[in-house]
């Protein structure tokens, strides 16, 4: 094979990798509050509620469409809740189905009341949305009981949808600055494929279903 097409193609896959937080607007969330409006570019949601367990989905609404859905149905009214929604419409890839115009990588997300809340819960399960390809699940974060249960949970409810561990760096979730590894316990990420989150967003039995399991690996009553 020629020199010239090995170094050209070397330099297109290299291309086509995505760095967490390449399209960032803002370093940290008090640049992003700064430059938007609470409201109306975006919401908070917290319920604080007596439970172990907080699900937080701070890429929600139009930045990773799906995952603030799924989210509220695996909460249902036991589990505590965090959730960032984007509310504009505005730069969304159609590919990935995602938008990076209020995106805060994970590991900038240091917004306070999110902060607090992790600190104290026991366990935190993160809902994400990537455009990857590697998989329809993927699941990350640093609790790795958990991560594997909900691993099979998935594979064994979903066989037509692919679920695996740790299959997406650089989204696997493992830095210690993600929120979701600031619970005692650390916590599970899952970053869903834009087929998945698609469907999650049309089909309710499917969006209760996914919850369902989640639940049940959470040792949770659907």
């Amino acid at each position: 094979m020629p020199l010239l097409f090995i170094l050209f193609f070397s330099h297109c896959l290299f291309a086509q990798v995505v760095k967490p937080g390449a399209h960032d607007h803002c370093q940290n969330f008090a640049e992003l509050a700064a430059k938007n409006v609470a409201g109306k570019d975006y919401k908070i949601e917290v319920k604080d509620r007596n439970s172990k367990i907080l699900v937080m989905a701070f890429h929600g609404g139009f930045i990773e469409p799906g995952t603030t859905e799924l989210a509220r149905a695996i909460v249902g009214e036991e589990l505590s809740y965090y959730g960032f929604e984007g509310l504009v419409d505005s730069e969304t890839d159609e590919a990935s189905y995602t938008s990076s115009l209020l995106h805060l990588t994970s590991s900038k997300f240091d917004e306070p009341l999110l902060m607090k809340l992790a600190l104290a819960k026991e366990f935190c399960l993160a809902i994400h949305g990537f455009g990857g390809v590697e998989a329809d699940f993927c699941i990350g974060g640093t609790n790795v009981d958990q991560r594997r249960q909900i691993t099979e949970n998935l594979s064994k409810a979903f066989p037509d949808l692919k679920s695996c561990e740790l299959c997406c760096n650089p989204f696997n979730g493992t830095s210690l600055k993600n929120p979701v590894n600031r619970c005692l316990k650390r916590g599970v990420q899952i970053e869903i494929s834009p087929r998945a989150r698609k469907q999650i967003l049309r089909d309710a039995k499917f969006r209760k279903d996914v919850a369902g399991s989640l639940r049940k690996a959470l040792l949770v009553e659907p």
